[in-house]
């Protein structure tokens, strides 16, 4: 239930949106919040917070397709 918030989150904020294509690392910072969990507060807001912190180190992932344009002009020079 919490993967769902976290997906919902990357969709909904611009600053979490760089965890787009980590699944693998979203799933080891999140077993990491559990075992570190001391905070006082919201259990949500902590893992929420920590994500954004965390995101500042990301380089978001882009996707590009052979079929794109500049490709297609490195074909045309070689």
């Amino acid at each position: 239930m919490l993967r769902f918030t976290i997906d919902d989150w990357i969709e909904r904020y611009p600053s979490l949106s760089c965890w787009r294509g980590y699944d693998q690392l979203i799933q080891a910072r999140l077993e990491c919040c559990i075992r570190c969990y001391r905070y006082s507060g919201s259990f949500i807001r902590y893992v929420f917070k920590t994500l954004e912190y965390a995101a500042r180190g990301l380089k978001p992932l882009i996707a590009y397709s052979l079929d794109d344009t500049i490709f297609r002009k490195a074909e045309n020079i070689t």
